[in-house]
């Protein structure tokens, strides 16, 4: 039995702010880190390293980011949680930046800053060595180690228990010892990465067919930190909102190669977009993550398919301006399946939809769409939901204690990351307000107050 102030489920961006700013206020603590090495199966090594709250850039003073993440949340946001968010997030970055970590700001409308320099995604869920991302996430591994923390890799929190006669929690993991890892701790910060590896959780909270969609993450996110949540008492927040992801081709479901990217978001909000026989889905969305959640809500969510005319697939098809891969040629150099034909008829029925159905379908987009589906060749490529992360999750105030479902908080249980639920928007114009962000606010947020327990 090892007995710490603080034991951190989750080695990620989350975990180990956490973990770090444990190590500073004077608290033991270990990290449970799911992956093999060091470095652990942290989304931040898969990402461009953007630390920003819905493109805001997070070294606003506390007024005008208040004000922003209201405004892009739509107010969904608990206004407690709203007022903290807008109180750290300019320390949090100073603080980031005492970690040894060069920050770049980045210009949009907002700004927001990167980890520098950023480095291109590999395809699937490998990581980039030498992009910066991966090299921070190492570096602070071995920070919180030098420092006086433990990490245990390949240690999968199995339960979590209250300890005897009050003094905390008892965490048991895998481990190559028969008897496991067990861990003795007065806190407990859930820091996982969520729920969006699990298909029967995605069902449960999202849609009947969610599970059938791509994920765009690392597949350790199965939610453990959420059910030991549930188990003690806590609930699940933010249901009805919706996710971070994108659209990606159809074989993202079974092939990494296809994975992270090409997205195909920006496409699919000016060309037409049909189901298996051809019909249009009118969907209505104002950007990708809207797209994907209402495409998790149908009744297939990898059943969709992008009609594009020749100007558009012979266009400037790429995502993110030039950064990520263009669709037109990356699809067909992965081997993807990209049916072609000179007229919507004969691409009907290349793809094995209907003719009348697909035709009728077309027309009806000219009818309504601003950007008009023009002369052939006409292309058809099948998409599918990509889930980066889910908006539900653990139910958390904006101390970042776990609450329970009859009212107030658990003692002693935190959660931070993309762990938590109910802190983003609606999906749609704008309600993410981005995973890292979020992740370095919680995680540091959660040790704050497991340091303030041990002094009570």
């Amino acid at each position: 039995m090892h007995n710490v102030d603080l034991a951190i489920i989750g080695g990620g961006t989350a975990g180990i702010s956490a973990g770090l700013r444990a190590l500073e206020m004077g608290l033991s603590a270990v990290i449970l880190e799911r992956g093999q090495e060091i470095g652990g199966a942290a989304g931040i090594r898969l990402s461009g390293g953007a630390f920003h709250l819905a493109l805001g850039d997070m070294r606003l003073d506390h007024d005008p980011m208040l004000a922003h993440v209201n405004k892009v949340t739509n107010q969904e946001i608990a206004p407690a949680i709203a007022e903290m968010i807008a109180n750290r997030s300019k320390s949090s970055i100073a603080w980031l930046q005492k970690q040894g970590v060069d920050l770049v700001p980045q210009g949009n409308e907002f700004g927001y800053v990167t980890i520098h320099p950023r480095g291109p995604s590999v395809p699937g869920r490998g990581f980039n060595r030498k992009a910066a991302p991966d090299k921070a996430m190492r570096t602070w591994h071995f920070r919180f180690v030098e420092q006086g923390g433990a990490i245990y890799y390949g240690a999968r929190a199995k339960s979590l228990k209250a300890a005897p006669q009050g003094k905390g929690w008892i965490v048991v993991a895998s481990s190559p010892e028969p008897e496991g890892l067990r861990v003795q701790a007065q806190s407990v910060i859930l820091a996982d990465g969520g729920f969006q590896a699990n298909p029967k959780l995605l069902e449960k909270y999202l849609g009947p067919r969610a599970g059938k969609s791509a994920l765009r993450a690392m597949t350790t996110a199965s939610g453990d930190g959420l059910m030991m949540a549930l188990e003690q008492g806590g609930y699940v927040a933010g249901e009805g909102r919706g996710v971070y992801g994108h659209i990606l081709h159809r074989n993202a479901i079974t092939d990494e190669n296809f994975l992270p990217y090409p997205m195909f978001d920006a496409l699919c909000l000016t060309s037409p977009v049909v189901d298996a026989k051809g019909k249009l889905f009118e969907h209505g969305a104002k950007d990708g993550p809207e797209l994907t959640y209402k495409m998790l809500m149908s009744s297939d969510p990898a059943g969709y398919t992008i009609i594009m005319d020749n100007a558009t697939w012979m266009g400037p098809a790429a995502n993110g301006g030039g950064y990520h891969p263009a669709v037109n040629p990356a699809i067909e150099q992965k081997g993807g399946r990209v049916d072609s034909a000179p007229t919507i008829a004969e691409v009907a029925r290349k793809a094995g939809m209907g003719e009348k159905e697909l035709t009728a379908a077309v027309e009806r987009h000219n009818a309504t769409a601003k950007a008009k589906l023009g002369s052939g060749p006409y292309y058809a490529v099948p998409i599918a939901a990509g889930v980066t992360f889910t908006f539900p999750g653990i139910a958390v105030n904006d101390k970042a204690e776990v609450l329970r479902k009859g009212g107030g908080a658990i003692p002693g249980l935190y959660a931070a990351g993309c762990a938590t639920g109910g802190i983003h928007g609606r999906s749609g114009g704008g309600g993410y307000l981005g995973g890292l962000g979020i992740a370095l606010i919680t995680g540091m947020l959660a040790a704050e107050g497991a340091a303030a327990r041990k002094k009570a």
